[in-house]
């Protein structure tokens, strides 16, 4: 086992970068399975490396602090330490019972918290000689301190090699190892050998591959990839030796930086519905919530939970039916950070999400081609076309310019999405969104555009081209190859279909052509219908009408928060209703369908720093998935759901579990209380700072649902962040869903599953 302390998807990010480019995988990131991991402590929100290494090494969450005992032991309580019934053991003592070799290697003290895992019970993670022990104010005597552990420990005694630093807590304060003075002040001498590493680190810059440019790079790789996940053979023979690395603290944005050091590596269903929870009173009106179930303090309630979880697992039916239908539901900027706010919002920690329950997951590489962080509209264009390309642009290969008018027209730059592939097979596409139906992500589904701003006429002219050559987005729907043929489509942003003189939703529109696109669409076939309120799409009835087109609003559809705290829920339709409506218009096809839902507000809260309104929209988001899931059959539908990037939003601080995610996490080192939520940048750095000193955040009212949080440093809009994303699958070949995968993967594992597109197909390998 190999644990990188503290590497999460963001120090990830970055490391990749360092060694040479986002494109970089290291080591681990070729290996064939993945998992999302909730690290939280029994008593905190934000764990420490004592509780987690004890949940991964011994089965059991615990509280902060405390290795190797349970959650009924308090940190730092002598008696606690010794009462046998707190004390757990170990996968080490496991191997070690069957004759088995345990080792440890650390380049931190040996005796840290995570090393200290592998053979110690502790109730105080710092007792790692027994002067601390002491300090403590218990019987040295009588409580072990960890080295002492090590080195006469049922465990500890018996490991065949421990390597790491530390001496001073194995030796008194009169003896000298390593050319300092011991810590110990028991007369004891517990030896243990150093481990000393000086990695090199090239720091040459990485230069892009002029190969990106084109569409076979993105195309071949995807499809090399999916040819190996579904030539895959599983391992079910009896795993003989287990190593766990473990990169403490290494978190997915530290992975995506680290690509630019050295030469590269060789590149190598039990669905548990969750309840329907309420947007208003979860994530506008809580503040608390009880503190964690007592049954969490006991072993058997995480050894048994556990055990349920493997148990499944190992009896999970891979589906290798084909997808007759795929729906890919894209939380704008669900990041993991806000995945862990919203489970808190919605009742703690330990609360799964309705897409989290999927049997298959994967962590998705979302930089663009000329971006290390990247915007909505590279990424659409990598998860819908299997092809990745320049930030700002949808639907064309990176060989485009953005704002290149001549560009967009190039046939050769204009890429098919698997919108395309559906309907060259007579399949139903259909797109629903709570942005404007012209926004970056909806567009991927039908538009190639040089730049994601050209959402009407008057956007094209702006940019100096000529309107009537370069056709906007919203011309793309309502007259493109796709955009025409589109069963439903459902979103905000109706002042991009008419004229500056026209009015729609209460609101004049952009355009300058003269043109009512609304009506151009209405009138080009028969058996259409247009909708501009809930009430209007809730009375449809889909067996007399072909195609659906819903524009709610004249820009953004408002926060769902909004809607119900202005009583305007008879106006505007949730995304859930929107999605059930679209499910029913699509699976009037006999032959299938591909839908894309967009829970778009997600990264517009974020962008305000809104924290309450991001976890509203995340709540309606999940709704909508919980709803899906009940309407459709998971034997022949694909499910995917993923985020486009992260966000800037932050769960930071040693908080604890008993009031809510919109409270305060501590105090800081400037004595001043802070808010467990935060953004790396934003608008909230103004409001929270004045001259130059951070305001208190406890007399400030935090309640309204445009509250902005703070922010570490100014910026108009809080921005995406360049980490890592994941992935969730359910239905037919979920499984290809794994490991670490570049983001336009995505759209050949769902190609390959439905069987559309040029690439590899399922009905392919049947024949």
């Amino acid at each position: 086992m190999f644990m990188g302390d503290g590497m999460s998807h963001s120090t990830l990010a970055a490391t990749r970068i360092a060694l040479g480019g986002e494109d970089v995988k290291l080591a681990f990131e070729n290996f064939p399975h993945t998992a999302s991991s909730k690290t939280y402590c029994t008593d905190q929100a934000v764990a420490d490396s004592a509780c987690t290494i004890t949940a991964m090494l011994h089965g059991i969450k615990t509280n902060g602090g405390i290795v190797g005992l349970n959650g009924a032991a308090a940190n730092d309580s002598c008696e606690d330490q010794n009462i046998k019934n707190n004390q757990i053991e170990s996968i080490a003592k496991w191997f070690q019972d069957q004759d088995r070799s345990v080792g440890v290697v650390t380049n931190t003290k040996i005796t840290h918290a995570t090393p200290s895992g592998v053979y110690a019970n502790i109730a105080n993670r710092n007792w790692e000689g027994n002067a601390e022990v002491i300090r403590s104010g218990c019987d040295h005597l009588m409580v072990d301190d960890i080295a002492e552990q090590l080195v006469h420990g049922n465990i500890g005694s018996k490991l065949k090699v421990a390597l790491g630093g530390g001496s001073k807590y194995f030796i008194n304060t009169s003896m000298i190892e390593h050319g300092s003075n011991g810590a110990r002040t028991d007369d004891d001498v517990l030896r243990i050998s150093d481990l000393d590493m000086h990695p090199h680190l090239d720091t040459t810059r990485f230069k892009p591959n002029s190969a990106e440019l084109s569409k076979d790079f993105w195309f071949n790789n995807a499809k090399k990839f999916v040819e190996n996940q579904v030539k895959r053979n599983l391992n079910t023979n009896t795993a003989k030796n287990v190593i766990m690395f473990m990169g403490d603290g290494m978190s997915h944005s530290t992975l995506a930086s680290t690509e630019q050091f050295e030469d590269e590596f060789s590149r190598i269903s039990d669905l548990n519905m969750q309840p329907h929870f309420d947007v208003e009173t979860t994530a506008n009106k809580m503040t608390s919530r009880a503190f964690t179930n007592n049954i969490e303090l006991t072993k058997d309630f995480w050894i048994d939970s556990a055990k349920d979880f493997v148990a499944k697992q190992v009896k999970k039916n891979l589906n290798t039916k084909k997808a007759k239908n795929i729906i890919m539901f894209l939380g704008d900027g669900m990041g993991h950070s806000t995945l862990a706010a919203t489970r808190i919002a919605l009742g703690g920690e330990e609360v799964k999400l309705a897409f989290e329950n999927f049997p298959h997951t994967a962590s998705s590489k979302t930089y663009c081609t000329d971006q290390s962080v990247a915007d909505s509209a590279c990424t659409i264009t990598a998860m819908l076309h299997g092809i990745k390309t320049n930030g700002g642009i949808v639907g064309l290969n990176a060989a485009a310019t953005r704002n290149s008018c001549e560009d967009q027209n190039i046939k050769n730059n204009q890429i098919e999405s698997i919108a395309k592939w559906f309907q060259d097979q007579d399949r139903s596409v259909g797109v629903v969104t709570n942005t404007k139906i012209t926004h970056a992500t909806p567009s991927g589904v039908y538009a190639n555009i040089a730049n994601r701003n050209w959402e009407g006429n008057a956007e094209v002219i702006r940019s100096g081209c000529d309107h009537l050559m370069v056709d906007d987005i919203a011309e793309q729907l309502v007259h493109g190859n796709i955009g025409s043929k589109l069963k439903v489509a459902l979103g905000g942003g109706s002042k991009y279909f008419i004229n500056t003189t026209m009015i729609e939703n209460g609101s004049n529109g952009a355009r300058t052509d003269g043109k009512n696109l609304i009506n151009e669409w209405l009138t080009a076939k028969t058996n259409r219908q247009f909708v501009r309120n809930r009430e209007e799409l809730m009375n449809v009835d889909i067996r007399k009408i072909d195609q659906l087109l819903g524009l709610f609003s004249t820009h953004h559809m408002p926060y769902q928060l909004e809607v119900n705290e202005n009583n305007e829920q008879n106006i505007y339709p949730t995304l859930t209703e929107m999605t059930l409506k679209a499910i029913e218009m699509l699976s009037k096809n006999d032959d299938g369908y591909f839908l894309l839902v967009e829970g778009g507000r997600i990264d517009n809260a974020q962008h305000a720093t809104k924290a309450r309104l991001v976890i509203g929209e995340m709540i309606e988001f999940n709704n909508a998935i919980e709803a899906a899931l009940k309407k459709i059959d998971l034997e022949e539908t694909l499910v995917v759901v993923t985020a486009d990037h992260g966000h800037a939003l932050s769960l930071a601080g040693y908080s604890t579990r008993n009031d809510g995610v919109f409270a305060m996490g501590g105090i800081a080192n400037d004595e001043l209380p802070f808010l467990k939520l935060s953004f790396s940048n934003g608008m909230g750095f103004i409001k929270h700072h004045i001259n130059g000193i951070r305001v208190n955040a406890s007399a400030i009212d935090t309640s309204s649902i445009h509250f902005q949080y703070p922010s570490t440093f100014p910026f108009k809009y809080a921005t995406h962040t360049g980490e890592d994303v994941g992935v969730w699958a359910i239905g037919p070949y979920s499984h290809l869903f794994s490991g670490t995968i570049e983001q336009n993967v995505i759209a050949h594992i769902m190609a390959y599953a439905s069987c559309v597109g040029k690439g590899l197909k399922v009905c392919n390998n049947n024949d």
